[in-house]
């Protein structure tokens, strides 16, 4: 159970920080 919140979390982070990645470059 730990495991699939995690890569969610994980995922979600990701996909956050590549948007603002994009935006600011």
């Amino acid at each position: 159970v730990g495991e699939v919140l995690a890569a969610a979390r994980v995922r979600w982070v990701r996909t956050k920080l590549v948007q603002s990645n994009r935006s600011s470059g």
